[in-house]
């Protein structure tokens, strides 16, 4: 997985231009070997998935050149996103998720609830196999959340926020 944000670019965590064609070239060779097959996802923070719920694909294509399979939407405050617009996003964000052959991640929790409902009330009308849902209620802060949801059947569901060797079972007990 990798981190995305322009303004972050370069720094510890948050990969840089240089980096990304290095790691799309090895990828691609790796393919081409058949040795080992590269999973790359995207995880798009800030502008990026402001620049996505707008419309604006031209990043994701760039992705999508570059090899990568899985792109993440981190629409929370925290990461940089303007969240007053995420239910008017929904239409946009389904049309992309019908347009672009990746398997698209999004955060679900309490603040990103208008985006995530919107596409869950639209699977269950048209089932997509290329979403999925990421139940963190931390929005990548590494918090513990005190309740875990059942997972859907309408997509895979994912659980992240302070799950670690030492609470996973409490955590797998509760779902």
């Amino acid at each position: 997985g990798v981190l995305f944000r322009p303004d972050k670019a370069g720094t510890p965590r948050y990969a840089s231009s240089a980096f990304v064609e290095r790691l799309s070239a090895t990828a691609k060779a790796m393919q081409r070997d058949k040795s080992i097959t590269m999973k790359l996802a995207a995880h798009l923070c800030s502008s990026r998935v402001n620049e996505l719920l707008d419309g604006s694909t031209e990043f994701l294509q760039y992705l999508v050149d570059c090899g990568f399979q899985r792109v993440q939407i981190n629409a929370t405050a925290v990461n940089g996103v303007d969240t007053s617009k995420l239910a008017g996003a929904v239409p946009i964000l389904w049309q992309i998720i019908q347009d672009f052959p990746v398997e698209f991640i999004l955060q679900k929790n309490e603040e990103t609830r208008p985006l995530w409902e919107g596409i869950e009330n639209l699977l269950k009308l048209h089932p997509r196999e290329n979403v999925a849902m990421l139940v963190d209620e931390s929005k990548g802060t590494g918090v513990l959340s005190s309740s875990w949801p059942v997972p859907s059947k309408l997509y895979k569901t994912g659980y992240a926020g302070g799950i670690g060797p030492d609470n996973i079972r409490v955590v797998l007990d509760t779902i």
